[in-house]
């Protein structure tokens, strides 16, 4: 992702990617924003993948900071002096750096019409790609931090389970890590299980392992 606003400056170096992978961008692809649906209809097996990977000015003045200047100056003592307290808050909320933060989410726009297609599809199973992992990696995060989950995990965790997706694959972390995410409702039903594999790093000098998986997919009746 190239870290422009205009979008299609943004994706034009993914975009020459696939065009040279595939000699042109399959039709699976959405350019638009870069999903894909791509259907194994003689193993029943459906892919689905969402572009998790968005990004958004740099605030100069984060919540933190804002929280003790409105607690610590006083409106009265800045109006003596002519100053409105409630415009320099405003400043402060929208003042931005030209450089970019780099986030995961999943626009709804593209997982509705995941879910229809997905909805005419019988006994598939059904498995999710994303870049950003969705739920914390305690091992990871403690010696880490971890500010990079997709932000609205929660609502893309239900439109999953609706999707009836068995497995999730994702990257970004740069560990090859797998376990099951437990739904809610797991207690109703062992099927509320989603396996999560984090892929690991492959030709990146960043890491000193690099590794693959290869997973075995069996249909539903076995």
């Amino acid at each position: 992702m190239i870290r422009v606003d205009n979008l299609e400056e943004r994706w034009s170096k993914y975009n020459s990617f696939l065009t040279q992978f595939y000699g042109t961008i399959p039709v699976f692809y959405n350019v638009k924003d870069y999903s894909l649906f791509k259907e194994y209809s003689e193993y029943k097996i459906v892919l689905v993948g969402f572009n998790s990977c968005q990004i958004e000015k740099r605030r100069v003045f984060d919540e933190k900071y804002i929280r003790k200047f409105k607690e610590n100056v006083s409106e009265s003592d800045l109006d003596r002096c002519g100053i409105s307290k409630g415009k320099i808050i405003e400043i402060l909320e929208t003042e931005v750096a030209n450089e970019y933060d780099d986030y995961g989410n999943i626009p709804i726009t593209q997982i509705t019409p995941m879910e229809r297609r997905i909805k005419k599809l019988d006994e598939y199973s059904v498995i999710a790609l994303f870049h950003h992992h969705f739920y914390l990696f305690p091992e990871l995060a403690h010696e880490f931090g971890d500010s990079s989950l997709v932000r609205n995990y929660t609502e893309v965790i239900q439109h999953l389970k609706y999707m009836n997706v068995g497995v999730v694959l994702h990257g970004h972390k740069h560990f090859d890590l797998e376990r099951p995410f437990i739904c809610d409702d797991y207690y109703n039903s062992s099927d509320n299980i989603i396996d999560v594999f984090a892929g690991g790093s492959v030709g990146t000098a960043i890491k000193e392992t690099h590794t693959f998986s290869i997973l075995d997919l069996y249909d539903k009746k076995r």
